[in-house]
């Protein structure tokens, strides 16, 4: 059976663990938090009988912020700090005992528009691969929509044959921000089995947000993603292992909204499963 769970992205407080029961979580899956932070985060997951998932890069211990992770480059010094960044990340998870370790590719600003070449690609997951294999770590590449030459299913599917030991985090958001260039269902034609774990949220084509709390009341006809029929697709076609809410930050007067979501959320998958 599935493990469902959030991410630490719900938090506006990012110590506030705490704040993350009432989503009722197996896993939590944690974002951009330094070294210092770890003891902490396997304590209260073993206190909670929570299993710990991570998303590149944690840890993050440089001493600015993080502002762009770029894998793909192109400016050398960034590709190289990604590529630091991803092997500490997997590195951690093997620690913690990480159910996963999540990972952005390529990379996602649009300020260049030349095709990835594989020697680019190779010099960032040859050693990711390598790392995860040594440490025996699932390492999932999360799919992003921005860059102008790698973002449609078969840009992934592609990838993935090459690498036949890593898997992927299909993002809902991400996903239909193609709009017409692909939908989450070529996602899942594509990648199949290889999805094993899945970002969740909704996103309204009609005004461009994102990141919003799933909820029942999120209509097709008022442009929000049909979450049934997604999940309907992905049950059918996907090999999903872990369900994780990815919301943005939320102010505590509408955490009970994000999750009576989440617990549609879970329902629906579960009833679906059940049924099928």
């Amino acid at each position: 059976m599935p493990h469902f769970g959030t991410s630490t992205s719900v938090l506006l407080d990012k110590s506030d663990f705490d704040s993350l029961l009432a989503f009722k979580p197996e896993v939590i899956e944690f974002y951009n938090y330094p070294s210092s932070e770890l003891p902490s985060i396997e304590n209260f997951c073993q206190q909670h009988q929570i299993k710990i998932a991570l998303h590149t890069p944690t840890p993050y211990d440089r001493p600015e912020p993080l502002r762009r992770f770029a894998p793909t480059g192109p400016d050398l010094e960034e590709a190289r700090i990604a590529r630091e960044l991803a092997l500490a990340t997997v590195r951690a998870a093997a620690r913690v005992g990480a159910l996963h370790a999540v990972v952005h590719f390529p990379t996602p600003y649009v300020d260049f528009d030349e095709i990835i070449e594989d020697r680019v690609i190779d010099a960032f997951l040859d050693p990711l691969a390598n790392e995860a294999q040594k440490l025996n770590v699932r390492v999932l590449l999360e799919n992003l929509s921005s860059h102008p030459t790698f973002h449609l299913p078969e840009h992934y599917a592609a990838l993935l044959d090459r690498y036949e030991g890593l898997e992927f985090c299909l993002d809902f958001g991400h996903a239909a921000q193609l709009g017409e260039l692909a939908s989450i269902s070529d996602f899942v034609t594509q990648l199949g089995p290889k999805i094993r774990s899945c970002h969740v949220y909704n996103r309204n084509s009609n005004t461009g947000r994102g990141h919003i709390p799933v909820h029942p009341d999120q209509e097709p006809r008022d442009g929000w993603m049909d979450i049934p029929a997604v999940v309907n697709d992905l049950l059918r076609r996907g090999k999903v292992a872990t369900w994780i809410m990815e919301p943005d930050p939320q102010r505590p007067e509408n955490l009970p909204h994000a999750q009576a979501g989440a617990e549609w959320f879970r329902t629906l998958v579960t009833n679906t499963t059940s049924t099928a």
